[in-house]
């Protein structure tokens, strides 16, 4: 969706408007099964999610956290050699790769968005 940008930008000032806080901190997680950052940059709403945190009136207040980091390096080369038709996975291992290291993955990028909303709450409320 080419309009992606302006159109989150959109949904998060009418969220901010409705909720009286034109400054509300927000920490948007880049999307996809992306194990490397040349995917995760390369896609289109991940670019949005940027675009917008860098958009006069959201500058400063919105975080993009970068979820690739918090995948399992292992699971990152088999679904490489998967994507790049070096190994055809069977179901099994298929289903297998879909929740490897999710646990993992949701438990270290949870905390590490929690973590950023609170510096952005606290950079909002002259803290450090």
């Amino acid at each position: 969706n080419p309009a992606y940008a302006a159109q989150l930008a959109s949904l998060l000032g009418d969220i901010r408007k409705t909720v009286e806080s034109p400054d509300l901190p927000v920490v948007c997680v880049t999307v996809g099964g992306m194990y490397f950052k040349s995917e995760s940059d390369d896609h289109p709403v991940n670019q949005g999610l940027r675009d917008v945190a860098a958009m006069p009136g959201f500058a400063g207040t919105i975080d993009v956290m970068d979820s690739y980091r918090w995948r399992a390096s292992e699971v990152a080369l088999i679904q490489s050699m998967a994507r790049k038709r070096r190994m055809t996975p069977d179901a099994a291992m298929q289903a297998a790769l879909r929740s490897a290291g999710e646990g993992t993955f949701n438990l270290l990028a949870g905390h590490e968005a929690g973590a950023r909303l609170a510096e952005l709450m606290n950079r909002d409320n002259g803290a450090e």
